[in-house]
């Protein structure tokens, strides 16, 4: 099974973070809004489920005050 893994820069020096957001998982995952590691919630079953697929959306945080 393929695991992917995305690296975000912020082009925006210190003054942006990211944050990270999980679609239409079924609550078997669950992601860390700050640093976006991804878990699974319980224990996966291949002989009931092969595949399972995730969507993770990223969003910019401005901090102007800095």
């Amino acid at each position: 099974m393929p695991i992917y893994i995305l690296l975000c820069l912020s082009l925006q020096g210190n003054n942006a973070t990211f944050s990270y957001f999980l679609l239409g998982s079924e609550n078997r995952f669950t992601v860390d809004s700050l640093t976006g590691l991804i878990t699974v919630n319980g224990s996966l079953d291949r002989e009931k489920q092969e595949n399972y697929s995730i969507v993770v959306r990223t969003g910019v945080n401005l901090n102007l005050s800095e």
